[in-house]
C-alpha cells in the first residue's frame, strides 16, 4: 500500500518537523512494507536530499487553498499556524495525486508526519477497504465519533469523485476550521456518519499509556522534541496535560531513531564545564529519568558570563540551548565583541551552537547575551535553558 505524508517548509519549526519525518520513514522501513510518498510544499533542502537517499518518492505540491490561507485573517501574524495549515490541507490532494502517479491503487494510507511505526505493525491495512475513509478516535479511544485524521485509510476513487462537493465545504467553513483542527474539522462536518473506524492501535496516543500492541504511535499533542520544554514547565497547559502516560518513553524511542537517521552524536557526558567562573547561570536540575531528560541549567538575563580555565589556544564552545520566547536571539561575545549571533528557529526544542573562541591577549571573558527574558514568580529572569555549555580545546 502507498503511504502519503506531507509537510510545508515555511514553518519556523521546520527542522524539528523534518526530524519527525525522518523518524516516520525509518520506522516505516523497519516495520512495514509501505511505499512512502512525500508531498512537499517548498524547495529542495536537507530533508528532501535525505528522503531521496532513502529512496522515498518526493512530489512537489501546493494545496489548492494556498493563496486563501495566506490571505486568511485568522492566520495573519502567525507563520507557524499558516505553515501547519498549508501542510495539513495537502491531505486533500491525495486522491487526485494517486491518479496522476498511476497504478491500480484504490486504497492508500495517509498519516501526519509526527508518527512512529512499531514492531507490532501487522499489515492489516491490506484488508481495510472503507467506502470513504477509515479513522481512529482522537482523545478518547472509546469514542470513535470524535475521530482523528492523523491516520487515514482513504478510498481514493470515492474521495476523488466527491472532491468538488468536499472542497466547497472546506472553503465555506475555512475560517472556523483553522481555529479548530484545520481540515479535520471539515472532514468531520462533510462526512459525518460516513467514515469507518480503525482500531485505536492504528493511531495510538502516548498519553493513553504504553501499549505493546500499538502499531502506529501518533505524537498528538506535545511533540517529542518538546520534552525538555515539558520538563521545564514552559509549555501551555493544554499541551502539558497530554504529556502524560507513556509520553516520555515514546519520546525516548523517538530520540534513538532520530539519532540513527541523522547519525548525530549525542551530547558529551560532561555537558557543563571548561570554565573557572560563571555568573547568571542557575544550578543544574534534573535529570528526569521518566522523560529521558539530562541535567539542564537555566541561563538568566541580562547575560551569562563565563571565564575559561585557560585563555591559551583556540577553544571550542559547545552549546545546546532552548528558548521558549518567540524570536529569541543569543549574542556570544568575547571581551565585549560579538563573535556569533544565534537566532532561535523555534520555541520547541534544543538547538546546537558551535563557536570557535580565538586565542589572544586581553579580556577572555565570554558573555552569552539574550535579547529577551521572562521574570518567573521568584524574581529570576529566565532567558535560555541549556543542556550543554562546555568549553574545550579545539581538536587539531
Amino acid at each position: 500500500m502507498k503511504w502519503f505524508f506531507a509537510l510545508n517548509d515555511s514553518s519556523p519549526a521546520f527542522d524539528y518537523y523534518a526530524g519527525m519525518v525522518q523518524v516516520a520513514v525509518r520506522t516505516a522501513r523497519q516495520h512495514t512494507r509501505l511505499e512512502p510518498v512525500f508531498l512537499h510544499d517548498g524547495t529542495d533542502n536537507r530533508l528532501t536530499d535525505w528522503l531521496a537517499d532513502e529512496g522515498v518518492r518526493v512530489v512537489r505540491r501546493r494545496s489548492f487553498l494556498a493563496e486563501e490561507l495566506e490571505r486568511l485573517p485568522a492566520l495573519a501574524g502567525n507563520p507557524t499556524a499558516r505553515a501547519i495549515a498549508a501542510g495539513a490541507y495537502l491531505r486533500l490532494e491525495v486522491p487526485e495525486l494517486v491518479r496522476e502517479l498511476g497504478g491500480p491503487d484504490r486504497h492508500v494510507l495517509y498519516t501526519d508526519c509526527d508518527v512512529m511505526f512499531t514492531a507490532a505493525f501487522d499489515g492489516a491495512l491490506a484488508a481495510c477497504a472503507p467506502a470513504w475513509f477509515a479513522v481512529a478516535p482522537e482523545h478518547d479511544p472509546a469514542d470513535p465519533l470524535a475521530m482523528n485524521t492523523g491516520v487515514m485509510v482513504m478510498n481514493v476513487d470515492a474521495l476523488r469523485g466527491d472532491a468538488p462537493a468536499f472542497r466547497q465545504t472546506v472553503r465555506e467553513r475555512l475560517a472556523e476550521s483553522v481555529r479548530s483542527s484545520f481540515d479535520q474539522h471539515a472532514y468531520r462536518l462533510h462526512y459525518r456518519g460516513r467514515w469507518e473506524n480503525l482500531p485505536p492501535v492504528m493511531n495510538w496516543k502516548p498519553y493513553w499509556g504504553r501499549n505493546p500492541a500499538a502499531q502506529i504511535i501518533h505524537f498528538h499533542g506535545p511533540k517529542p522534541f518538546q520534552k525538555y520544554a515539558v520538563a521545564a514547565g514552559v509549555v501551555p497547559p493544554g499541551l502539558a496535560r497530554l504529556a502524560t502516560g507513556a509520553y516520555g518513553e515514546y519520546a525516548a524511542e523517538y530520540d534513538r531513531f532520530l539519532a540513527d537517521a541523522t547519525a548525530e552524536s549525542p551530547e558529551p557526558a560532561e555537558a557543563f564545564g571548561g570554565w573557572a567562573e560563571t555568573a547568571g547561570l542557575l544550578p543544574a536540575e534534573g535529570p528526569y529519568p521518566a522523560q529521558d531528560l539530562p541535567r539542564v541549567r537555566w541561563g538568566l538575563g541580562p547575560q551569562v558570563v563565563l571565564r575559561p580555565v585557560s585563555a591559551s589556544g583556540t577553544r571550542l564552545l559547545r552549546i545546546a540551548a532552548l528558548s521558549q520566547l518567540e524570536g529569541q536571539v543569543l549574542s556570544i561575545r568575547v571581551g565585549g565583541a560579538e563573535v556569533r549571533r544565534h537566532v532561535f528557529r523555534s520555541t520547541g526544542g534544543f538547538e546546537r551552537i558551535r563557536v570557535e573562541i580565538p586565542a589572544g591577549p586581553g579580556d577572555a571573558t565570554i558573555a552569552l547575551v539574550p535579547a529577551q527574558w521572562r521574570d518567573d514568580p521568584d524574581g529570576r529572569a529566565r532567558a535560555v535553558l541549556f543542556r550543554a555549555l562546555r568549553m574545550e580545546p579545539k581538536p587539531n
